[in-house]
Formats: structure tokens, C-alpha cells, sequence
């Protein structure tokens, strides 16, 4: 895995693997924001959605491995934070069956 360059706290990379699960959602930013880290500041949240709007599948995908690699997240923190994600998949009726797939390939990556 390609190493990357990541000046991210342990809430900007959450959002960022939320923003990754979410990206085929259809809710606004700002419900984002306050469903995702809402302690998260306001800026460093654009800060972070420019970055993931730059990104593609891959890198994004290499970005979250490398961050949960970096900040040493335990297995109870990977689970809560898959906890997160399937309460986003469900709070939003426009989830799709697409969506649920993403969901559980990304919490094998992060559970392995």
C-alpha cells in the first residue's frame, strides 16, 4: 500500500470514511455534518469534503486503511465506527441495496 501523506485527527478521518459510505446518499452536506462528527468544526469539515471530492475510489479507500493503520484504532473502535455507518444506511430511506454492499465491503476492509 502506497503510504499517504495524512494530516487528519481521529473525528476528520471518521468523516472521512463516513463521507466514503455516504457518497451515493442523497442527504445535504450540512446533514452530513451533524449526522457524521458534529463536534467536528465547520471548516475542517469542507476541509476534509474537498479533499474526498478529490479523491477516487482507490485513494480514498487506501487513505482510510492508512489513517485506521496510523491512529492504531482498536477492533471495539473499528466496530463503533461500522456502528456509525450502518445507522447512517438506515436513517436514510434513500439508501439503496448498492449502498448496503459498499457497507459491508468496507467494514470487511476495516475489520481485517
Amino acid at each position: 500500500m502506497k503510504p499517504y501523506k495524512i494530516d487528519w485527527s481521529k473525528k476528520e478521518t471518521e468523516t472521512y470514511v463516513m463521507l466514503y459510505a455516504s457518497q451515493n446518499i442523497s442527504v445535504s452536506k450540512k446533514t452530513k455534518r451533524k449526522l457524521f462528527v458534529p463536534e467536528l468544526d465547520k471548516n475542517d469539515f469542507k476541509r476534509i469534503c474537498s479533499e474526498f471530492s478529490q479523491d477516487n475510489d482507490f485513494q480514498s479507500l487506501q487513505k482510510i486503511l492508512h489513517s485506521i493503520k496510523i491512529f492504531d484504532y482498536s477492533k471495539t473502535e473499528i466496530l463503533h465506527l461500522v456502528d456509525k455507518l450502518k445507522s447512517l444506511c438506515e436513517a436514510c430511506k434513500h439508501s439503496s441495496y448498492a449502498d448496503k454492499i459498499k457497507l459491508n465491503a468496507l467494514n470487511k476492509l476495516l475489520l481485517n
